[in-house]
């Protein structure tokens, strides 16, 4: 018998998301799978320590000379509008504020949303993060020059 949190192919997209908003709210984006940063969490030291173990991994796929600047074009986003879909605990919101897009962060979880604003706030950086369901998203066609 298949457990009630499993999905399944009979289950609308209405149910699917619920699980997903509970997942992600639940399992956030840190990176800290063994509960070691003795940090407290979502202090300044706290986001430092996940981004630190983020970034080691994303040195192998996604950085030259900053990280992820092989995906995201850091250098044209000065004064854009940027879309990020799922922002999780930040990360690359903050990247994207530093480099003076104009950021509205959208995540399906709560959890991401809180983290993601006391970040910015911890840094004074400023954008807007709203939780939301990247599938119904509330902007109009051609609202933002990078997504």
């Amino acid at each position: 018998m298949e457990s009630a949190s499993k999905r399944t192919a009979d289950q609308p997209v209405s149910k699917v998301q619920q699980g997903n908003k509970g997942w992600w709210t639940e399992n956030t984006m840190s990176y800290d799978w063994h509960n070691e940063i003795a940090a407290p969490r979502f202090s300044l030291e706290w986001f430092d320590a996940i981004d630190a173990g983020f970034l080691k991994g994303a040195k192998l796929y996604g950085a030259e000379s900053r990280p992820f600047d092989r995906i995201i074009p850091f250098d044209r986003l000065n004064g854009a509008r940027v879309l990020e879909i799922g922002c999780g605990m930040g990360l690359h919101t903050e990247l994207m504020a530093r480099a003076g897009a104009q950021v509205t962060a959208v995540d399906l979880s709560p959890t991401s949303v809180l983290a993601t604003r006391r970040r910015l706030e911890l840094k004074g950086l400023t954008a807007e993060v709203m939780e939301g369901d990247a599938e119904q998203l509330p902007f109009a066609d051609r609202t933002f020059d990078f997504i």
